[in-house]
């Protein structure tokens, strides 16, 4: 259930009621790659969410976004790991997710764009156990962020660079094993031309160490060459 309100030709509101329902994937009720054990028995996530959101053409090339959401969640499907750094997937019961997400989007000239997202959450482990209620979701960063920049250096060639920011996770349900915070940047080109296109990209260019998984470093700087043809 929606409604919006063009309040005037650059201002609009929404607000937004919905149901939420998530079965588990395959990945998580059979584990993936030998970092996580699966669970067979994990229930599908249920809840409500709801959001309200204002958007504000302020000029012709800039558009401000602001969304301010809720979900309440049951059965909420987790990944945690013990002090041995093994992980499983399981039923954390209820939990809220509450927070503000902003963006904008930047186009200065017609070649140049930038984009940008923050959010800000506060995830609410509403467990019957009482070690971890009250306790952050595991996996679930408290602060996230997101810049991409794209120039148009000739009709098919098109520069970009984007940065990654992901701040105040835990691996486990207790929030004993604080994540370290994460920042990475890539960057990479995109040639296209009718059909054709080619992307290289340069991944984690800082080559940081980081840790979806604890105790699994991701590979640090990469990089990748693709070639596709559309039909």
């Amino acid at each position: 259930l929606s409604a919006r309100w063009q309040q005037t030709t650059r201002l609009a509101w929404t607000a937004s009621l919905g149901r939420y329902f998530r079965i588990p994937t395959f990945s998580e009720m059979f584990g993936t790659q030998g970092l996580v054990i699966g669970n067979e028995d994990l229930n599908p996530e249920q809840g409500l969410n709801t959001e309200i959101n204002v958007q504000w053409a302020a000029t012709k090339v800039l558009n401000v976004s602001a969304t301010l959401f809720h979900s309440g969640r049951d059965d909420t499907i987790v990944t945690v790991f013990d002090a041995r750094g093994i992980g499983r997937n399981a039923n954390t019961g209820s939990a809220t997710i509450q927070g503000l997400e902003f963006e904008t989007s930047w186009s200065p000239t017609s070649a140049m764009k930038l984009k940008t997202n923050l959010t800000v959450q506060d995830t609410n482990n509403q467990s019957n156990i009482i070690a971890f209620s009250g306790k952050q979701l595991p996996n679930q960063s408290a602060l996230s962020a997101y810049v991409r920049g794209e120039y148009q250096a000739q009709r098919y060639l098109t520069l970009w660079s984007e940065l990654n920011l992901a701040q105040e996770r835990f691996y486990d349900l207790g929030n004993f094993l604080p994540a370290e915070d994460a920042t990475v940047i890539n960057v990479g080109t995109q040639w296209q031309r009718n059909q054709w296109s080619a992307d290289f990209t340069v991944s984690n260019i800082t080559d940081q160490t980081i840790e979806d998984f604890n105790g699994f470093p991701r590979p640090g700087r990469s990089f990748s060459l693709g070639f596709s043809y559309q039909l």
